[in-house]
This record gives C-alpha cells, structure tokens and sequence, in this order.
C-alpha cells in the first residue's frame, strides 16, 4: 500500500471514512417547518470602556445524522488492546463522546466494535478492528444570521444649573 506522496504505508495506522449523511432528528423533538423559529443569541462587545451586546437571531439549524467507520489496521495484538483501551475508556467512556467543531460542541455515539482478523496461516496475519461512529450533528449557514437593532449602550449626562 502506498501513501499519497507515494510512500510505503507501514502498520499499524487507522484510517476512517465516511459511510452516509441522512437527515437527523432534532434534539428538541419537534421543529417548524420553513425554518421560521428563531433562537436569539447575545454576543458580548467591548468598545474602549463600555461593554454591550450585540443580538443575533439565527435560523432553526438542519439536524443530519453522519455514519463513520473508524479501522486499525496491525500486526500485534498489544496495539490492538491499547486501541481499545484509548477509545473505549478515554473517548467513549459511556458509548457517547463530545467533539468541539469551530466553537460547537457535537455530540457522537459508537456502536459495537467488529473484529475482521486473518486467520489463515499461509497468508499475512492482519488484525483489522472496524468501530462504527454516528455524529448528530447541525447545518448552520452563518450568513442567514440577522443582526437585530436594539439599545446596547446608553450614555447618562449628569448637568449641574448654576444661578
């Protein structure tokens, strides 16, 4: 096997891929159709001494499900067991995992590992572990953001009269 740059792969290396894109369910479990429900969000600004907010609304997002295959490909049954031992207890310690994609937290689940070995003895002994992972993820499209005109700063001038 050979790299991109066209060198020779070496074990062991993990490779994933991407099965499918359906659409998703919303976590909310109920949505309005056009998209028309917004969701106001306050983003905080600073100008020189005075802070303020700036208002957003934002579009009900499109929920989609992504299928992936994550694979080791190896020789030894030690690195076998330490992958399992890095995404079963550090990544998906109860079957669920969080993923942080450009400020967002994305949530992902696993399914039950399946093991694909080489057992024949004339051939070349290969451990392949296959890990399927369902991302619920969320289209956004940044540029549907409305900004919302409201009072962010106010300014009180104090004046004394003189007689």
């Amino acid at each position: 096997m050979r790299g991109e740059l066209g060198e020779e792969i070496t074990r062991p290396f993990m490779t994933i891929y991407r099965n499918s894109v359906i659409q998703g369910t919303s976590p909310l479990k109920r949505t309005i159709p056009k998209k028309m429900r917004f969701r106001f969000v306050k983003v905080p600004t600073m100008d020189g001494t005075l802070k303020g907010y700036d208002i957003y609304k934002i579009p009900q997002p499109a929920y989609i499900d992504c299928s992936y295959t994550l694979s080791l490909f190896t020789h030894y049954m030690v690195d076998v067991n330490t992958f399992y031992e890095m995404i079963l207890r550090e990544g998906y310690s109860d079957g669920q995992g969080y993923m942080k994609i450009n400020g967002h937290d994305i949530s992902s689940k696993i399914g039950d590992p399946s093991e694909n070995n080489k057992t024949d003895i004339n051939q070349e002994k290969v451990y392949r572990i296959d890990i399927p992972i369902t991302v619920h993820g969320k289209l956004i499209d940044s540029t549907k953001f409305e900004k919302v005109n409201t009072i962010t700063k106010v300014l009180v001038k104090i004046q004394e009269k003189r007689r």
